[in-house]
C-alpha cells in the first residue's frame, strides 16, 4: 500500500512538472515575439504634410534672417548712421538760404541733391574700407570686409550700383555747373585713399571740406531755384559751412589720435604719429578755439549781440573734452567720447543756425 502511494506520487509531480515547463516555454516564446516586434521590426515613421509645412518655414525664415544680415552688413559697409547727419546738413543749408519748409521737402533740386550727397558719401565709405583691410585689421577689426560679412567682390558692386545711381542722378536731373562739381567729388574719392590719405594733414583738410560741401551743395542747388534770394541768409550759409569745416576738421584730427597705434606700423604719416598726441591735440584745440571766436565776431556782424550769447554753450563742452583727453593719457575711449561731444554740438549748431534764419 505505502508503494502504490508513492508510486502515484510520483506520477503526478512528473505530471506537473512536465506541464510547468511547457506552460513556461510557451510563454518565454510569447515575450520573444513581443520583443522582436518591438525591436526589430520598428514601424517606418509617418511624416505628415503639416511636419513638411513646419520644416519650410524654418528653412524660409533662415534664408530671411540670412538676407537681413546681409543688408545689415552692408550698412554698416555704408556707415548707415551718417546718413541721417548728412540730411540734417543738407536741410539746414537749404533752410538758411529760404526758411521755408514746405518749399524744401517739395523741391526736387534739394531731394536730387541730397541723394547724390549721400550716395557719393556712401560711396567714399566703401572705397575707404577696400584700400584700408589693412588698416583695420589693427584700428578696426569688426569692419564687415575684416569679419568677412561683405566680400571683396560684394563691396565692390555695391560700390559700382551706388556711383551708377549718383551719375544718373546727376545727368538726368541737375545743371551742367553743379554736374561738374559732382564730376570732380568723385574723381576726388578714387584718388583720396591711394594718393590723398598719404599726405599729411591735407586728408583732415579734404574730409572736412567733404563734410561742409555737403551743406553747401544741396543749398546751391536749391537756391538756382528760388526767384527771390535773400543775401543776408547767403552769408549766414556761408558763416555754417565755414563752422561745420573747421568741426569736423577737429574731429578728424581726434580719430588720428585715436588711430594713431594701426596708422604708425602701417606707415600712415598722420599728425599723431609725426608730431606726437601731444602736439596734435593742440593743433585741434587752436582750430576749436578759431571756430569759436570766428562764430562770435560773425553771428555780432550778421545779427547783433542778442544772438551771440547761446555760442559759448556750445563750444564749451568740447573744450571740457579737450582737456579731459589730457587728463586721460590720450585714451581711445575719452577720445571718442569727446569726438560724441563735438558731433552732439555740431548738432546744435545747425539748429541754432536755422533759428536765427528764421528769426534773425
Amino acid at each position: 500500500m505505502n508503494i502504490f502511494c508513492l508510486l502515484t506520487l510520483l506520477c503526478f509531480t512528473n505530471v506537473g512538472s512536465v506541464s510547468l515547463l511547457s506552460m513556461k516555454k510557451k510563454i518565454n516564446d510569447e515575450f520573444s515575439f513581443l520583443y522582436k516586434f518591438t525591436h526589430l521590426y520598428k514601424p517606418v515613421p509617418v511624416i505628415s504634410s503639416n511636419h513638411n509645412n513646419f520644416l519650410g518655414v524654418l528653412q524660409e525664415n533662415n534664408s530671411s534672417h540670412k538676407c537681413v544680415s546681409k543688408i545689415k552688413s552692408y550698412l554698416r559697409l555704408i556707415r548707415y548712421k551718417n546718413i541721417i547727419p548728412t540730411i540734417g546738413l543738407s536741410f539746414t543749408g537749404a533752410f538758411l538760404v529760404n526758411p521755408s519748409l514746405y518749399n524744401i521737402v517739395t523741391s526736387k533740386n534739394f531731394i536730387i541733391s541730397t541723394l547724390i550727397i549721400i550716395g557719393s558719401m556712401s560711396s567714399s565709405m566703401i572705397m575707404n574700407d577696400l584700400y584700408d583691410m589693412k588698416i583695420d585689421k589693427i584700428n578696426n577689426p569688426l569692419r564687415p570686409l575684416i569679419t568677412g560679412e561683405v566680400s571683396k567682390k560684394e563691396a565692390h558692386i555695391l560700390n559700382a550700383a551706388i556711383l551708377l545711381g549718383v551719375e544718373l542722378l546727376n545727368m538726368a536731373y541737375l545743371p551742367r555747373k553743379f554736374q561738374n562739381m559732382i564730376h570732380f567729388i568723385l574723381f576726388s574719392l578714387f584718388i583720396y585713399t591711394p594718393k590723398i590719405k598719404k599726405i599729411t594733414f591735407l586728408k583732415n583738410i579734404y574730409c572736412a571740406s567733404l563734410v561742409s560741401f555737403a551743406s553747401y551743395f544741396s543749398a546751391m542747388v536749391y537756391f538756382a531755384s528760388l526767384t527771390c534770394q535773400n543775401i543776408q541768409n547767403t552769408l549766414l550759409l556761408k558763416l555754417f559751412s565755414q563752422t561745420v569745416f573747421f568741426g569736423s576738421l577737429f574731429n578728424e584730427i581726434l580719430l588720428d589720435i585715436r588711430d594713431r597705434e594701426g596708422d604708425y606700423v602701417n606707415n600712415i604719416r598722420t599728425l599723431p604719429v609725426i608730431y606726437g598726441n601731444s602736439n596734435a591735440l593742440m593743433v585741434a584745440s587752436g582750430i576749436l578755439k578759431m571756430n569759436f571766436m570766428w562764430n562770435m565776431y560773425r553771428i555780432i556782424e550778421l545779427f547783433g549781440l542778442q544772438y551771440v550769447l547761446f555760442v559759448p554753450f556750445i563750444f564749451l563742452p568740447i573744450m571740457y573734452g579737450v582737456k579731459k583727453i589730457r587728463s586721460y593719457d590720450y585714451n581711445p575711449n575719452v577720445v571718442i567720447e569727446t569726438t560724441h561731444i563735438s558731433t552732439k554740438s555740431l548738432l546744435l549748431v545747425l539748429l541754432y543756425y536755422c533759428f536765427m534764419a528764421k528769426n534773425g
